[in-house]
């Protein structure tokens, strides 16, 4: 009878041995498939399609993407994918309320002379702050409405290293001339800031919009300059792995919920409120503002 049950608990152990031997086994093959794949000349996975064995058998470009030789038209192609850009934005941007500051009219001989206002006008938010981060050239938004004309291989913001092949698409700009007064402003001020064009959602819910006494200390005489009318720009950023939590601000900042403005921000607003006869507001956000 002793022999039998040491006999049984010997096999229990080996059995259970071998079970945790397979399970790691098993977890490294399958971590290292491809290296064991092209170490045995053997394939662990196999792609079966149901048609005639060729994937997309019957998907065609169209013609005005192609060239004669049915090679793909590069620049055409980077044509069609700035289009859905244009689509984009036209479709995602939403006009609230105009009470007749817009349009804004602006030429070669007596253009129209801008303030932006808020850190959003020199750092926009182009995304989200998880994925693909936002590289290569692009227009921001004071290029666009700086320019006659808008061009990757002159954006500001970056090197020429991304542009090879673009510089055959150009665009209208608004033409207006910017307070470079303010752009300056941003542009030290975000040194300390630290603002990038695909932020995350801070974890305290700050946000880092500059006080009204810095901005009008460093502004002096250019919003009589640049009066035309001001753009003030408020953003929010967003991620897919986070996201402003409700009553979530830190101490000081005016607002009780993440999403409302700020005294930072209230006090922009009623500085171009009174500093300018037309205020144009753009919300640049990730979230539901």
């Amino acid at each position: 009878m002793f022999l039998k049950k040491s006999l049984w608990h010997g096999l229990t152990y080996l059995f259970a041995f071998l079970l945790a031997f397979a399970v790691i086994v098993s977890l490294v093959l399958e971590q290292f498939r491809t290296n064991v794949d092209d170490f045995f000349n053997t394939r662990s996975e196999l792609l079966v399609s149901e048609d005639d064995g060729t994937l997309y058998s019957t998907y065609k470009p169209d013609e005005k993407y192609l060239n004669a030789d049915g090679t793909g038209n590069s620049k055409a192609i980077i044509q069609a994918a700035i289009d859905i850009g244009h689509q984009e934005g036209a479709e995602g941007t939403v006009l609230l309320k105009n009470n007749g500051a817009l349009p804004l009219t602006s030429s070669a001989s007596d253009k129209t002379k801008v303030t932006l206002l808020g850190l959003r006008s020199h750092i926009p938010l182009l995304g989200s702050g998880m994925g693909v981060k936002v590289q290569g050239p692009m227009i921001t938004l004071e290029d666009a409405l700086s320019r006659n004309s808008t061009d990757w291989q002159n954006a500001d913001k970056w090197a020429t290293a991304f542009t090879a092949g673009m510089d055959d698409f150009e665009f209208e700009g608004a033409n207006y001339d910017l307070n470079p007064t303010t752009i300056s402003f941003y542009d030290t001020y975000n040194e300390t800031a630290g603002k990038t064009y695909n932020d995350r959602v801070p974890r305290d819910g700050g946000i880092d919009e500059p006080a009204r006494a810095s901005l009008e200390a460093a502004a002096g005489t250019s919003f009589t300059e640049y009066g035309d009318a001001a753009i003030v720009v408020l953003g929010r950023p967003g991620s897919e792995s986070s996201d402003y939590l409700p009553g979530t601000v830190p101490e000081g900042q005016g607002n009780t919920e993440p999403l409302e403005l700020t005294t930072n921000e209230e006090d922009l607003l009623a500085l171009a409120k009174e500093e300018f006869e037309k205020v144009i507001v753009l919300i640049n956000s990730c979230n539901a503002m």
